[in-house]
Order: C-alpha cells, then structure tokens, then sequence
C-alpha cells in the first residue's frame, strides 16, 4: 500500500502543477521548463500507476530478480481467470491507448517536421549561430523555425511586405530564440505527453501554457537582443493582422493560444521577484526527483508489460514463433 500510495500521491502532484503555474508570475523561459517536466511527469506517473494496477504483484517485490516471475504468473492469472482481475484487463487496455497515443503523436510530429524542412532552395540570409534563413515567394504571411541543432527559419514575402526593417528583424530574433532553446523539440515532446493523456483537463491546461511560454520566451529574447520591446509587439500586431498562419510541425510566430496578453508583457512586463527564478529551479529539481522515484517503484511494470505484449503479438501473428508439436505421426 505505501507504494500505491507514492505513485498516487505522485500523479496529484502532477495533476495539480498546471494550476500553480497559472498563478505564479514565473520568467516565461522557468514557465515552459516546468509545464514540460510537468507533462512528462503527468504522462510517467499515469503510465507506471496503470501498470501498478495491470500487474500489482510488482508493488510487493523484494528484489529485480522477482520481476519477470511475478509478471508471467500476473499475466498468467488474467487469462486463467479473465472477470476476476477485471481492473486489471482495463488498465491494460488503458496503458496501451496512452503509450500508443504517446508514440504515434511523437512520429507524427517528427514526419511533420522532416516535410516542413526547406531542401532544395539557396537560403536568402543566414543567423548568427549560422542557421539558415529562407525567404519563400508566397503571398501568405508566414514566419517560423524548425529543428534545433540544425535548425532553419522560413519566413515568406508576404511578411516581409508588410514590415519595415525593425520589424523584421525582431521577427527573426524570435525565430533564433526559438532555436537556441530547442522549442520545437520541447513542444513536440509536450504535444505528445498532452495527446497521450486525452481527455484529462490538467494535460490541456499544461500544454497551452507550454504553448504562450515558450512563445513569451521568444519575445522576451528579441526584445532583448533588439532593445526595443515595442518594435517586437508591433511586428507581433501587424503579423497577427495579416493572417499569420502556423505550418505543422513548426514553431510559428503567431503560435500560443494568447497573442493579446503576449504583446501587454512586452509593452508593460511584470515584475518578478528575485527568489522566483530560484524557487522554479528548486520545483524543477523536485519534479525531475518525483518522476524518477515513480519509475523506480513500478516502472518496471511497464516494461515488463511491454515484454509481454510484444512476446505475445509476435507468437500470434509470426508463424515463426509459435511452439511447434514434437510427436511423430504415422
């Protein structure tokens, strides 16, 4: 019971962090770092309580060398006695929907991503890490980046025809802030997690203040670089006029679920204490701290379900693998 009581403990954690960053006026940047490890938090606490339920004999072993011998014997006795270990068939069930959930969105993203790229054409300008930057002759503004490590941004003509140099440049300050904090990376992971845990309302909340954070952050990082708050809200304004439109799987500059109050932090930011930096560093550490303890209480479950799973689909459906008879015929 002490077990179960820590993992559930740890998902009302999780559960109840969205809430909390809403109410804490936090740097943008600490915002989108803890909505993150919130998500993954919220994803590994409901997977590994799952498979606490799926298989609770895991919750009482004594030693790893335990692990594969209790679960064969769970798995044995849900298919021996199917109604008696009810709760445990629908969490099984319910595990594979998240974790497959999980998985199919995040190769989705990456596909998103990889059509996204710019492969064939000459880039126009280049950033100052070196990051290539495409100028696209559409009509439709557009203005976003993609990758990290060898990021690029893409920012059509139609854009640049409605902002004067200022303003563009701050557009692109924010498409290199976004690279050098690996955004895209951060929201494909993020966007995934909060997929995987359809419909739960802290999973939605979590994602949209990862969503206007990491977008804040970009702000707050060309207005640093420009000097000049004002021209990155009113390069944001005229973009959001023109019909900015957000590509699939890239980082966009009218993305976030809240322009409006983006363009009120540039024009009139909060003040923010001192020791709150500190403090979102201490909550992040305890976060990271929480979900290790929760996997190693019974995120061995998980794998060891997964072992299963696959053991199991690949006896039904490889003839390779199924047991063939030993006796003579004849």
């Amino acid at each position: 019971m002490t077990r179960l009581a820590v993992l559930v403990g740890a998902w009302l954690v999780f559960m109840v962090v969205p809430f909390l960053l809403g109410r804490v006026q936090a740097p943008p940047k600490w915002t989108a770092r803890l909505g993150f490890i919130a998500l993954l938090g919220l994803v590994a606490s409901t997977t590994v309580l799952l498979a606490a339920v799926l298989m609770p004999e895991v919750l009482v072993l004594s030693s790893l060398r335990q692990v594969w011998e209790m679960c064969s014997a769970a798995f044995h006795a849900i298919g021996g006695n199917p109604l008696a270990r009810a709760p445990s068939i629908i969490a099984g069930i319910a595990l594979g929907i998240v974790l497959g959930r999980f998985w199919w969105t995040l190769v989705q993203g990456v596909r998103a991503m990889r059509r996204a790229r710019i492969r064939q054409l000459e880039p126009t300008w280049r950033l100052e890490r070196g990051q290539s930057v495409y100028v696209l002759p559409l009509d439709q503004p557009e203005a976003y980046s993609l990758g990290s490590a060898r990021g690029q941004v893409v920012i059509s003509q139609g854009l640049l025809d409605v902002l004067d140099e200022e303003e563009r440049r701050a557009v692109l300050l924010h498409e290199e802030g976004h690279l050098r904090a690996g955004h895209q990376l951060m929201l494909l992971v993020a966007r995934a997690a909060a997929t995987a845990l359809q419909p739960l309302a802290p999973a939605r909340a979590t994602m949209s203040e990862v969503e206007q954070a990491v977008e804040e952050a970009a702000d707050a990082y060309a207005a640093m670089r420009l000097g000049r708050p004002g021209v990155v809200a009113r390069s944001l304004t005229k973009a959001a006029l023109a019909g900015l439109r957000d590509p699939a799987g890239a980082v966009a500059l009218g993305a976030g679920p809240d322009v409006p109050a983006r363009v009120r932090r540039l024009l009139d930011p909060p003040e923010v204490p001192r020791w709150i930096p500190a403090a979102c560093g201490v909550m992040a550490v305890g976060l990271l701290g929480l979900i290790a303890v929760t996997q190693m209480v019974a995120g061995v479950a998980v794998v060891a379900a997964a072992h299963h799973f696959i053991g199991l689909g690949t006896a039904t459906f490889c003839p390779a693998m199924r047991p063939r008879a030993t006796g003579r015929f004849g």
